[in-house]
């Protein structure tokens, strides 16, 4: 209903917005059946992430891991880190967040000199589940698979060892096979992630940490 002016009045627009009403003129209309409230979709971070490590010729440490959360059909860039550092030793996660949040609470309270080996001891699937790690430590590279068992990376002639996990590993894992000089190899294999896994995605978070060994 259009007023004088030419806008709808109010009236009109109120009993628009109110159809639910009872209508006793029309008794065979009725309120449409709510609509179904759907589960919120779960972020997730083991299949759908990079997290890639990586010892230098010069003994530094580096690691570093894409900043996505991915749902079944969307992804959101997060501020949350998959990548830590705690002493000299750094560590990423891929799976479950929370998992992975879990994880670095209890390492940042450790006072072990071996973290990959003190979170080994204490790990149990129930508490981390579908999630892997990956543990840069002393100048060596350690993947803590789903299952509980620890993997070391394989050290190389010129002092090099490296190591990924999550969907675009394998994409990473070529790129370091290829090089593993310093930061910017870490860097460029990441970025190599991202342009061939479609869940990839940066800004990249990279840390560093000192030759200990």
């Amino acid at each position: 209903m259009l007023n004088t002016n030419g806008l709808f009045s109010p009236t009109a627009l109120s009993v628009e917005r109110n159809y639910d009403r009872p209508r006793r003129d029309l008794p065979h209309l009725r309120s449409p059946p709510a609509p179904q409230r759907r589960a919120l979709p779960e972020l997730r971070g083991s299949g759908v992430t990079v997290v890639a490590g990586m010892v230098s010729p010069s003994g530094w440490h580096y690691i570093g891991a894409d900043t996505a959360a991915t749902t079944d059909d969307l992804y959101s860039l997060v501020a949350t880190p998959k990548v830590a550092r705690f002493g000299n030793t750094l560590v990423g996660f891929a799976g479950d967040w929370r998992s992975g949040a879990k994880a670095f609470r209890l390492l940042e309270r450790s006072t072990s000199h071996s973290l990959v080996h003190y979170f080994e001891s204490l790990w149990r699937k129930d508490d981390y589940p579908e999630t892997e790690f990956l543990f840069v430590e002393h100048g060596r590279i350690y993947e803590l698979t789903q299952d509980g068992a620890i993997l070391e990376a394989v050290k190389h002639d010129e002092g090099t060892c490296y190591g990924a996990i999550g969907t675009g590993a394998s994409v990473a894992l070529g790129a370091l096979y290829v090089e593993r000089i310093d930061l910017n190899s870490l860097l460029q294999a990441l970025n190599a992630s991202a342009a061939h896994s479609p869940q990839i995605r940066s800004p990249f978070l990279v840390l560093e940490s000192e030759p200990d060994f």
